[in-house]
């Protein structure tokens, strides 16, 4: 993974642990939400169920996001 833009859906996010996770559209594999995702996109929280168009990179254990691009249904603004 790498710059080409995935489409997903919002597994869960908790805001007070400062992760979640989203389940990748194309492949149903799940990909790790950081907390640093979301500042950079101006936002403290996603609920459930939110589209995310967003990249991601190969972490150490696992996809990570790196950036968001486009967010679909309510969302918390910091």
């Amino acid at each position: 993974m790498g710059a080409e833009l995935k489409k997903g859906r919002v597994l869960w996010y908790d805001a007070s642990r400062g992760y979640g996770f989203i389940r990748q559209a194309d492949t149903g594999a799940d990909v790790f939400l950081p907390k640093d995702a979301l500042d950079a996109f101006g936002l403290c929280g996603v609920p459930s169920g939110a589209e995310i168009d967003y990249n991601a990179f190969e972490g150490v254990s696992s996809t990570k996001v790196a950036a968001i691009h486009r967010l679909r249904g309510q969302h918390t603004l910091c």
